[in-house]
């Protein structure tokens, strides 16, 4: 509780510097008195303790853009990633994208698909859309509402994206996160290991867990692996899994082609 205005307080020693104007004042006028009035600035210093830190975090949120609001057709999809890859949307936080659907979006409809994808363990925290109407839904329904961004084309060759290199292998279990880089990985990654990038990935090993690029929509991003066994592939949503890849364990490019996943088969890396 801040104490009341005008009554007077020492001015923390940790403080000091703000008001040392000469090396020559004394000890006292460095840390003279300010009354609460005159230092509104500095309150939650003097008078608060701190009860926590503000860290960022590296775990990527997943942007479900909805194409059907079938609870039926979503369940199958999610049965289906959650056969192959049975921890990629364990307690994950996701993000909505209702544009495509909003025409026909009634409240109990998306309460429908929320409800089903909490049972999943899927967490929806917020959800994006133009429509005025739905945004109320949206809010009424205690999730956050994203504002939608034009896509804008970005060569990641050329943009000012960074490089995240990681030496060791990727083991099983493990989820490394390059966010708003490329990717590049000089070992193996391992069955049930996870390597995510904003920007490019390029695996100088065999990939043999989960790759995704492209993880916020930036365009012209590819994996490349020397050696092709992947459980998924995911280039800015698109995506294949281990029946649909080629086992051949032989260098790979994958890449986006008028919105499909293309596969390329390299000589060597």
């Amino acid at each position: 509780m801040l104490p009341p205005k005008n009554q007077k307080y020492p001015i923390n020693r940790d403080l000091k510097h703000y008001f040392k104007k000469s090396r020559n004042q004394s000890l006292n006028q460095r840390h003279k008195l300010y009354t609460v009035e005159q230092s509104y600035i500095f309150r939650p210093l003097l008078f608060m303790n701190q009860a926590f830190n503000l860290k960022s975090s590296m775990q990527p949120i997943y942007l479900f853009e909805i194409k059907s609001l079938s609870i039926r057709d979503i369940s199958e999809q999610i049965e289906f990633l959650n056969e192959k890859t049975p921890n990629l949307l364990a307690n994950a936080p996701v993000m909505l994208d209702l544009n495509r659907v909003e025409n026909t979006l009634q409240k109990q409809t998306l309460m429908e698909v929320i409800d089903y994808l909490k049972q999943q363990n899927i967490n929806p925290i917020g959800a994006q859309c133009t429509d005025s109407n739905i945004k109320k839904i949206i809010v009424e329904l205690g999730l956050n509402h994203s504002k939608v961004e034009k896509k804008k084309k970005i060569d990641y060759q050329d943009s000012d994206i960074g490089t995240k290199v990681i030496t060791q292998q990727v083991r099983s279990g493990q989820q490394i996160y390059a966010p708003n880089e490329n990717l590049i990985i000089l070992n193996n990654v391992s069955a049930g290991a996870e390597v995510i990038a904003d920007g490019s990935i390029t695996i100088f090993g065999a990939l043999r867990g989960r790759a995704v690029a492209g993880a916020k929509g930036r365009e012209n991003t590819q994996i490349i692996c020397q050696n092709q066994y992947a459980e998924l592939i995911s280039i800015q949503g698109q995506y294949m899994v281990d029946e649909q890849l080629p086992q051949s364990g032989k260098a790979c490019r994958f890449y986006i082609k008028e919105e499909r996943l293309e596969i390329d088969e390299l000589n060597a890396i």
